[in-house]
């Protein structure tokens, strides 16, 4: 048998990250269907006619997800230094970028205009969402980021450092995204965390399964939570707290449940 070249695909032009060769199969009709090791499935009629069908994450967990607050995407990341952008009514992917570091958390801004994503490195990515362009690149602790959150009205961006610091900086989002207070009131990591409406209040909980307070301004601990009993919050993501009382058995381990 003599074996001939006759087409040569261009890696870098289709965006795939990773082109070693999964799986392979041949239709009746001349196209060859290609599955790669970084998740994409490739459709070869001619050498001018590739077409990606479908790419997403390839290794590791996937870690984070945040929805756009008003249109119909959601953003993904992931220890495989990918950030992914989905199209829920198609059901598709819009885009797939690498981003610098493996990543643990993201978080969008409520206007959709920035994104920010929590790094196993400590590093903090803030990225813009339609361009996905880095805008800037935080560090300010070794320690994987866990937990990351915007305020209501997108001037404060709160992340939640892991074990061994267990500290959570409260960023100034304006623009030159600077430490302004820093948390600390458990030497437990933070799985979850919601800002007040106001902006004013932070409530967490950690992997210590408890539910705690912070004032935003001051950076201390409100230890009578009868105080902030009238609060309005811009979520509740945390699985600890009074309205989910009713949502755990009795004697049951709250973290079991998350």
């Amino acid at each position: 048998f003599k074996l001939e070249i006759t087409h040569n695909i261009n890696q870098i032009k289709l965006n795939i990250f990773d082109f070693k060769i999964k799986s392979l199969c041949e239709s009746q009709g001349e196209v060859i269907a290609v599955g790669t090791k970084s998740s994409d499935i490739i459709e070869i009629h001619s050498a001018e006619k590739i077409k990606v069908v479908m790419r997403g994450h390839y290794f590791g967990d996937l870690t984070g997800l945040a929805m756009h607050p008003f249109q119909g995407v959601f953003y993904t990341v992931g220890e495989d230094h990918m950030l992914g952008v989905w199209e829920i009514s198609g059901k598709k992917q819009l885009n797939l970028e690498k981003i610098e570091y493996p990543a643990k958390c993201i978080a969008i801004s409520n206007d959709g205009k920035l994104l920010a994503i929590g790094c196993k490195n400590g590093h903090v990515l803030i990225r813009d969402s339609k361009s996905m362009s880095l805008v800037c690149d935080l560090k300010d602790r070794q320690s994987e980021v866990n937990c990351i959150r915007f305020s209501t009205n997108n001037e404060k961006l709160a992340v939640a450092y892991g074990h061994p610091d267990c500290e959570i900086f409260l960023y100034s989002a304006k623009g030159t995204f600077k430490p302004e207070v820093k948390f600390r009131g458990s030497l437990a990591t933070t799985t979850h965390m919601d800002f007040s409406i106001d902006g004013k209040v932070i409530q967490l909980n950690n992997a210590g399964e408890e539910l705690i307070f912070f004032d935003t301004t001051s950076g201390k601990r409100i230890t009578t939570p009868s105080d902030i009993r009238d609060t309005k919050w811009q979520s509740y993501s945390c699985i600890n707290g009074f309205p989910c009382l009713s949502i755990h058995k009795n004697w049951s381990q709250i973290m079991d449940n998350k």
